[in-house]
């Protein structure tokens, strides 16, 4: 069993099929997958079983992932959080108020499945490695 399969992630996105895809492609890596519908059931999921990552889509109704980020990255219990913002906006813009919100790395669905698992890997090392 590697280190990663007591690692936990977090997907946040409002379409059932983009977090049922995300599963797909960690769960060979021996992650817990968890997953929330909108902001507000991701700050419950949160408080209920705090996440190693969080993969956070930038659209969704109500609380969007810009905002969602902003508050992790506020509260002194969820800052050191990882989020990667998984998401159809690829501007530039985009981009940069995902990392102005909070965001350590920026994903372009359809998400590259190589990508994905080295940011993961990249972003989750330090756990691994007992230095957080």
């Amino acid at each position: 069993m590697t280190s990663a399969a007591v690692q936990t992630i977090l997907i946040v996105d409002d379409q059932t099929q983009n977090r049922k895809v995300l599963e797909t492609l960690l769960w060979p890596e021996g992650y817990c997958i968890l997953t929330a519908a909108n902001g507000e059931d991701a700050l419950k999921a949160i408080a209920a079983h705090s996440p190693d990552l969080i993969l956070l889509d930038i659209m969704m109704p109500g609380m969007d992932g810009y905002e969602l980020a902003t508050v992790l990255k506020a509260d002194s219990s969820t800052s050191s959080i990882p989020i990667i913002m998984v998401t159809s906006l690829s501007d530039r813009d985009a981009r940069l108020a995902a990392l102005d919100a909070g965001a350590e790395e920026f994903l372009t669905k359809p998400v590259d499945r190589k990508e994905l698992w080295l940011k993961i890997r990249n972003l989750l090392r330090p756990k691994t490695f007992g230095d957080l």
